[in-house]
Formats: C-alpha cells, sequence, structure tokens
C-alpha cells in the first residue's frame, strides 16, 4: 500500500490523452491496435510515477513542510529515500522496457518526457516562467505517442486545447503555492517569489481567460470536425463542457492548494458533464450501425 501511493496513481489520469488521437481521429480499431495504446498507456505510466518518486525525493524537506504534500510516502517517512530510489529505477526499467517494446519512437518519445522532467526537478523548476514549459510539454507528448500508435494527425484545434489546459493547471498550482507562501510564510519553491508578484485579483482574471481560451478552441473543435453531421449532439457538448470548466474552476478556488486531479476527482458535476459530452461524440463519431 505504501509503494502504491508512492506511485501516485492518480495521476495517471492525465494518461487517457494517449487514447484521443486514435479515438478523435476515428481509426479502423483492431486487437492490435488497442493492445498497443493500453501497453503505452502502462509503460507510460510507469515512467511517469518514476517521475513522481524523485520529486518527491528531491522535495522531501519542503514537501513535509506542505499541508497536503506532507502525507506523501516519502515526505512522511512511510518509505526511505533509499528504497524510494530502487522503486524509481524499477519503475523506468519496466516503462522503458514496455514503450520500447511498441516501437523507437515511442520509446524515445518517453524517454524524452524523462529527461526533461528530471532535469525540471533539479533545476529548472526554479526558473520563473520557464519552469512552466517541461510541465505543458508532457501532455504534447502524450497526444505525440498516441498519435504515432495510431497513426492519426493530431486536430490542431486538439493541440490548442491540451496546450491551454495544461497551462491553466500549472498556473493553477503556482497560485496555491503563493497562497500557501502569503497564509503561513513556507516558500514550498523558489519561483514563488516571482509569481507573488502578481496580485490575486491578477491571476484570477488570467486563469479565467486561459478557460475562456479553452472553451472558445472547443467550440472551434466542434464545428470544424462535424460540419456534415445531421446529429445535434455535438452542439449539446458546448454547454456542458461550459459548466464543466467553470464548475472545475470555481471549485479549484475553493481548493487551491490541492492538487488538480484530486479537485477533478472530487468534482462530481464535472466528471458528469465531461462524460457525457464524451458519449455524445463518441455516438457521433461511431454511430451504430
Amino acid at each position: 500500500m505504501k509503494l502504491l501511493r508512492a506511485l501516485s496513481i492518480n495521476q495517471w489520469l492525465k494518461n487517457i490523452l494517449i487514447f484521443i488521437p486514435a479515438i478523435f481521429a476515428t481509426v479502423v480499431w483492431s486487437q492490435e491496435l488497442i493492445l498497443q495504446l493500453v501497453l503505452a498507456f502502462l509503460g507510460f505510466s510507469l515512467i511517469a510515477s518514476a517521475v513522481y518518486v524523485h520529486n518527491d525525493i528531491t522535495d522531501k524537506k519542503l514537501d513535509a513542510q506542505h499541508p497536503e504534500k506532507k502525507k506523501r510516502s516519502i515526505a512522511s517517512g512511510e518509505i526511505s529515500v533509499s528504497n524510494a530510489r530502487i522503486l524509481q529505477l524499477l519503475l523506468i526499467a519496466m516503462g522503458a522496457g514496455i514503450l520500447f517494446l511498441i516501437s523507437n519512437k515511442v520509446f524515445i518519445l518517453g524517454i524524452t518526457y524523462l529527461i526533461i522532467n528530471l532535469l525540471y526537478s533539479q533545476i529548472l523548476k526554479q526558473v520563473p516562467l520557464v519552469d512552466l514549459i517541461p510541465i505543458v510539454s508532457g501532455y504534447f507528448i502524450r497526444l505525440l505517442i498516441g498519435e504515432d500508435i495510431a497513426h492519426a494527425p493530431l486536430s490542431i484545434w486538439i493541440l490548442l486545447m491540451v496546450g491551454l489546459l495544461a497551462i491553466y493547471l500549472v498556473l493553477m498550482k503556482r497560485q496555491g503555492d503563493v497562497q500557501l507562501f502569503q497564509t503561513t510564510g513556507v516558500e514550498h519553491r523558489k519561483t514563488v517569489a516571482f509569481y507573488s508578484k502578481m496580485n490575486l485579483p491578477l491571476t484570477t482574471m488570467i486563469l479565467i481567460h486561459v478557460i475562456t481560451l479553452v472553451f472558445a478552441a472547443y467550440i472551434h473543435f466542434v464545428f470544424s470536425n462535424y460540419p456534415d453531421t445531421f446529429s445535434y449532439l455535438p452542439y449539446l457538448t458546448i454547454p456542458l463542457t461550459y459548466a464543466a470548466i467553470f464548475s472545475y474552476h470555481l471549485s479549484a478556488q475553493k481548493r487551491i492548494q490541492k492538487d488538480p486531479i484530486s479537485i477533478l476527482l472530487r468534482n462530481p458535476w464535472s466528471l458528469l458533464f465531461v462524460g457525457i459530452s464524451f458519449i455524445m461524440l463518441i455516438v457521433t463519431l461511431y454511430p451504430i450501425q
């Protein structure tokens, strides 16, 4: 159980992005394609967990002062640093091995993600604004893995939506760091001093602008990908997506110091609206014959 907690399995939800290119390109599904996508999800998830373990080792002392992160296995002392390093190496070996079985490109993308995030943990996260780039790039790497496996070109609108959502989530986390610093004096990141110069109303306004752009990109996605359909279902997803985004935003503002994925999992309305919208799009893309 301690080891499972160290893997941050709830963060694997992000890796569903690997399936997105195949789903929205309406490829011909086969057992081989499904197997490769599932293996890619598993392999990448193991490498991502290795990154989370590495971050927890690096930030152990700072995490111990954080109201939420102090509960993590490494920060709380449930798992020793030496055991955590062994776990990290095993995760990398297993994850990289699985990705290598799929293709050389998928393997290279997985290793690229690993290297970028190790650099982020050691160096890049100390540089304001630059610290946003490695995290955002991770979301694109997930899409590129799915694109390579399914041989499905990515829509510019999907790339734009994912990129903007990634920026929103990172800025939300930085806002939480600033709030923690202002209320407790704990400087969880060296970049807090920079981000704290942005007052709360300004930060909130930027976040609202970003999620508004996400919503605008989604509208363009619907109208550009479903122009000839006689179904009204894709267009019904627009208000549902709007409700999901702003429901999440309101929930995130109340739980600003919590992890973005944890906030989503604890927001039944956003999950419901996203789930219904996804089903509507799938039904339109793959009509029952």
